[in-house]
């Protein structure tokens, strides 16, 4: 490689010439240019990719960093020449190339619009807009959109360009896309192009699509001249498509809490149409926000959604979302996401439409029954080798796929057909930085090419994995940014943020298809996968003095590299090998580190000082440990553990809580989670299973063992299968050592003799026998399984002997299904050393019940608990009923179960003895009728008992007329008084207003006063409203308030009253208009008159 004394990249260039011939070395240093981001490492990318040696892949991968170069230069935007010189470039190179123009217009300031360097830029990507935006196929048209993106990203363009972005918004001929594609790149210059935009917008024959996104082009430099032509169009406009996106658009303006939209939130405030426009999005193109602002910590976020429809169109055209950051006053457009997709409509249609080819009986069976053939020809092809063509297939299979495929195509008239085209778009920090555009149609080959591409590529997949050896390193910085925001002190504050990852996999396989599916009972396959990843962020927050730099920064460590081989083979289907390779140690799946520093850094020479935070009075926690439950068998042990720094929380009165910070600035942390051996020595785990049948009678072996660990653990389990007309099951013996062990597993079948049901039934006894050294035989579990088909199915299961008290499992169900009943019962009981549960459910088409009882607790615990919920719900009904009791260990809170058919169990009673630790909780629903028929009525009532306490809650519902309703309700506290509450109230929220009025009633029953409470409150759509309310109490007036709020586009009106307890009144007034600004403040008490 020749590098040229000149060349702005001499030394990167030598460096490569060095290392180019080691391959790892090569990779690495590769995906180290684009990080560097410096003058050198563009120039040299740019030479290697003219030269072509840089994959496309890769090429791909540098297209997308080149948006966030931190050290943007004239002269390597100079090399990049040769990429988009070139007569067909990649469309993910005029991005990338215009991204990197962009950061370099963002170094130059205001002098981007004028500077020579980029106007040569802009004149030279032009070029590929062809004839103002004329496309000849399908790849100019792809190369067309990605210009027009690359141009919208630099911002300031050569007046020539400019010309011919406005040429290609205005030409009808052109694609839609085309022409929005157009819209977006005059975004940044949306002052220059603000009557052009106008202009389309109020044109009613223009595509809807076009007038939407010249409306939000146009309300990006947002004027009171502005919003008044828009407030015009909405007045004439006669496109619901159109009025309803522009409409809800300006309602969230109205309404948004961003701080960023203040002064286009006032301008919006100022239309007023009198008009009205379907809102539902499902129909109507439409704008969505969500929005959070924080006015104490000054951060917020605001998310925005375009849904676009089109006449033409039941689908929605386009959509794009938003998402934007406020912090420190500044807003930053953190990424934005969308697409457009067309013709997609016409291709549902097609396939699944009255005509379409699946509603088609004539066509779909026959291409069922062609492919039912191919499945057939594809398993006889495994009978002999592989070979590249298609096997042999008769005339006729083809001739009658083919026709079904013509009636396929026909089906797709060329002369009503419009292909898909699909276009979408990634932007971040206002960059477009990804796009695709799907431009292929459909087009339906013969059955010839079909199945010779299926298997061509079934060839290549099976040949590649008979001995596959892949080795990745790859290295990315995904974070490098830099803010600086003005503070109150004088000193800017930086924050600087850098994220890098390294990714790497050594993956290795040898997997024999073609044998697996020829012969499975005899094949292998092995498989190795080790892969590592590590990735480390560091944040940091400091002030620039001079030279110097002094602050805090934050740097987080992620890595994991878990690993091992794994092979298995089968040998005449009578035996079955695996080997689990360990190669490591300990194997890291996750460790995580996190620290505190402060740094001070020269800016001149970049030098640096470090040194870890000390957090005064912190805590430091340790937790961690390893489970050791499994090491004895399969010499690995799970271990987790951290370490993390606490610091103290404020404990004085009035402390203000939320100062302490949270993670990961409120100290250090180290956690880790790994699998380690507990002998280094041992290789893996080895498993192998041998099995025979002969006349009959079946038996197997199985042992199981760690190679190469100094301890024995291998075990040998050897067994017989048990298969006679009444009993399944198996028996076997282990050998551990020198000790054996004996065990059988059987269940035995018989006509069932239970007085259940008159129905027969069957019979299922499970058991498990256990003979340990000793010879003493024990039955472990036992129990009976009973199933009448079609009406119920029972089990009781227990255990004993060694397990005794370990498991009590009792279930019965009970269903009757059928067209005109659907009903099933289910009772189940399941008991443990830690507790029981019961369960009762019943399911049927108009009633619902549930009833769960529960206890958790033992003697060796200092407490019992239990907990008793009941659920009933009809179509008008629910009822709940909780109940939780607590009692210490030496009282028993529960019985025992209450067995009263001990043969069945058919009856369980489960009832807690004491009250005096209980608390209940009851809740009753009764709803009648509906708001459709203006004769709804909702009842409720909720009652809450615990020791000494009890509260009820009553409250009544019910419609008077379409918009007023009646309420009755009562809250009785034992101990304590009881309150009776009467109230009237409406309530109509409709689109453009909201109205609430409410007349109360309180009556305390310890007293003969009566409360009064009278509310109206009223919004309209101009955000006009008023409030009243008056609180009396035994015919005084304890509160008052009366006022009113009203903005106009001339001025803003306001006035407020109130008085409290008599003791003090107050007045508000306040006018606020271009011509005259009045307020006055009016507060009187006994003691005090302020004005």
């Amino acid at each position: 490689m020749s590098c040229p004394k000149s060349y702005f990249g001499q030394t990167m260039c030598e460096l490569f010439a060095i290392i180019y011939e080691f391959e790892k070395a090569v990779s690495m240093f590769l995906d180290s240019l684009p990080n560097a981001g410096t003058p050198g490492a563009v120039t040299l990318m740019a030479q290697l990719i003219n030269e072509g040696k840089i994959s496309e892949a890769r090429q791909r991968t540098w297209f997308v960093h080149l948006h966030f170069t931190k050290y943007p230069a004239k002269e390597a935007l100079k090399s990049l020449y040769v990429i988009i010189d070139q007569p067909q470039p990649l469309t993910q190179a005029l991005i990338g190339v215009s991204g990197y123009a962009r950061r370099l217009c963002e170094s130059l300031g205001r002098e981007c619009a004028t500077d020579p360097e980029i106007q040569v830029f802009t004149v030279k990507i032009s070029k590929h807009l062809g004839n103002k935006c004329q496309a000849k196929d399908v790849i100019e048209e792809k190369r067309i959109l990605a210009t027009l993106k690359a141009l919208g990203n630099i911002g300031g363009a050569h007046k020539d360009a400019q010309n011919t972005i406005r040429d290609c918004i205005q030409d009808p001929s052109l694609p839609i896309q085309t022409r929005l594609a157009a819209l977006q790149a005059v975004r940044s210059r949306a002052c220059e192009s603000s009557d052009l935009l106008l202009s389309i917008l109020a044109n009613s024959n223009e595509n809807v699509e076009i007038r939407i996104a010249s409306y939000l082009g146009a309300v990006k430099c947002p004027t009171y001249s502005t919003m008044k032509k828009v407030q015009e169009v909405l007045q004439n406009e006669q496109i619901n498509q159109v009025g309803s996106f522009i409409q809800s658009h300006l309602d969230n303006l109205k309404s948004s809490s961003s701080p960023s939209k203040t002064e286009i939130r006032k301008m919006a405030r100022s239309v007023s149409h009198g008009r009205s426009f379907p809102f539902d999005f499902r129909k109507f193109s439409r704008n969505l926000e969500f929005d959070y602002f924080c006015t104490e910590n000054n951060a917020g976020w605001d998310a925005d959604l375009n849904i676009i429809y089109s006449p033409e169109s039941y689908l929605p055209r386009s959509a794009s979302m938003n998402f934007t950051l406020d912090l420190f006053g500044q807003s930053m457009n953190l990424f934005e996401i969308g697409g457009r997709f067309e013709g997609l409509e016409y291709l549902i249609e097609s396939y699944f439409g009255p005509e379409g080819i699946y509603r088609a009986t004539e066509v779909w069976p026959t291409v069922q029954e062609i492919f039912s053939n191919f499945k057939e020809k594809f398993w006889s092809r495994f009978n002999s080798p592989l070979q590249p063509e298609r096997a042999a297939w008769a005339n006729e299979d083809f001739e009658r796929l083919n026709e079904t495929l013509v009636k396929i195509k026909m089906n797709l008239d060329d002369t009503f057909y419009n292909p898909p085209k699909g276009d979408f778009f990634l932007r971040l920090f206002g960059a477009e930085i990804a796009t695709y555009s799907y431009r292929h149609g459909l087009d339906v080959p013969g059955a010839d090419i079909i199945f010779d591409q299926i298997f061509r590529v079934l060839d290549n997949m099976i040949n590649g994995a008979k001995n596959q050896q892949v080795e990745i390193a790859q290295s990315v910085m995904f974070l490098d940014g830099i803010a600086r925001f003005p503070t109150i002190a004088g000193l800017p504050l930086r924050l600087a943020w850098n994220g890098a990852a390294s990714l790497a996999l050594d993956f290795e396989s040898q997997i024999d298809v073609k044998a697996i599916i020829r012969d499975p009972k005899t094949a292998s396959l092995g498989l190795t996968i080790i892969p590592m990843a590590s990735t480390e962020i560091s944040v940091s927050m400091g002030v620039e003095v001079n030279n110097l730099r002094y602050g805090v920064k934050t740097i987080l460590n992620l890595h994991s590299s878990p690993g091992g081989g794994m092979k298995t083979s089968w040998h005449q289907g009578k035996s079955f090998e695996f080997k689990l390779d360990i190669p490591k140690t300990k194997m890291s799946l996750v460790d995580a580190k996190s620290f505190l520093y402060i740094f001070s850094q020269n800016i001149d020479d970049g030098s640096e000082k470090v040194q870890k935070m000390n957090v005064l009075n912190s805590v430091e926690y340790k937790r961690g440990g390893c489970v050791e439950r499994v090491s004895s068998l399969l010499g690995l042990r799970y271990c987790r553990q951290y370490a993390m720094l606490v610091p103290p929380t404020p404990t004085a009165v009035g402390a203000i809580k939320d100062i302490t910070p949270v993670f990961p600035l409120s100290g250090h942390f180290e956690g880790s989670i790994y699998i380690e051996k507990t002998e280094p020595s041992m290789t893996g785990i080895y498993v192998i299973a041998k099995g025979s049948n002969n006349g009959g009678k079946t038996s197997f072996e199985i042992i199981f063992d760690t190679p190469d660990s100094h301890t024995n653990r291998t075990i040998v389990f050897t067994g017989i299968g048990l298969n006679t007309q009444s009993r399944y099951g198996v028996e076997g013996k282990a050998q551990l050592d020198s000790i054996s062990y004996e065990a059988k597993a059987y269940i035995d079948m018989a006509q069932s003799s239970s007085i259940l049901s008159d129905s027969p039934g069957i019979d299922y006894t499970p058991t498990i026998e256990y003979t340990p050294a000793s010879g003493k035989k024990e039955v472990l579990v036992t129990g009976k399984v009973t199933i009448i088909e079609g009406k119920r199915i029972f089990f009781l299961i227990r255990s004993s002997g060694l397990w005794k008290n370990l498991l009590l499992a009792f279930g019965d169900v009970k269903f009757n299904i059928s067209n005109a009943v659907q009903k099933i019962e289910y009772f189940t009981v399941l008991e443990t050393p830690l507790g029981l549960i019961a369960l009762t459910t019943l399911y049927s088409r108009d009633h619902h019940s549930c009833e769960l009882k529960t206890k958790f607790g033992s003697n060796s615990t200092r407490w019992d608990f239990g907990l008793i919920w009941g659920f009933k719900k009809t179509p008008e009904n629910l009822e709940n009923n909780l109940n939780f009791v607590f009692e210490p260990a030496s009282i028993s809170s529960f019985r025992r179960f209450d067995i009263s058919r001990p043969d069945f169990f058919e009856s369980v009673i489960f009832l807690p003895e004491a009250k005096k630790n209980q608390i209940s909780l009851k809740q009753y629903r009764k709803r009648r009728g509906s708001f459709a028929t203006k004769d709804l009525i909702i009842e409720n009532k909720i009652d809450v008992e615990y020791p000494g306490r009890r509260i009820k809650i009553y409250d009544n519902v019910q419609q008077v007329s379409e918009h007023i309703y009646k309420s009755v309700s009562s809250l009785e506290l034992k101990p304590g008084p009881k309150y009776d509450l009467i109230s009237l109230f409406t309530y109509d929220h409709r689109r453009d207003h909201l109205k609430f009025e409410i007349d109360a009633y309180v009556q305390p029953n310890y007293a003969s006063k009566t409360y009064k409470l009278n509310t109206y409150f009223q919004l309209t759509d101009k955000y006009t409203f008023i409030i009243k309310s008056k609180f009396e109490g035994d015919g005084e007036v304890k509160f008052l308030l009366d006022g009113h709020f009203n903005p106009t586009a001339e001025e803003l009106q306001l006035a407020f009253k109130t008085n409290i307890f008599e003791r003090a009144e107050g007045q508000l007034s306040g006018k606020l208009g271009k011509s005259k600004k009045i307020f006055q403040l009016v507060v009187f008490s006994q003691n005090i008159i302020a004005i």
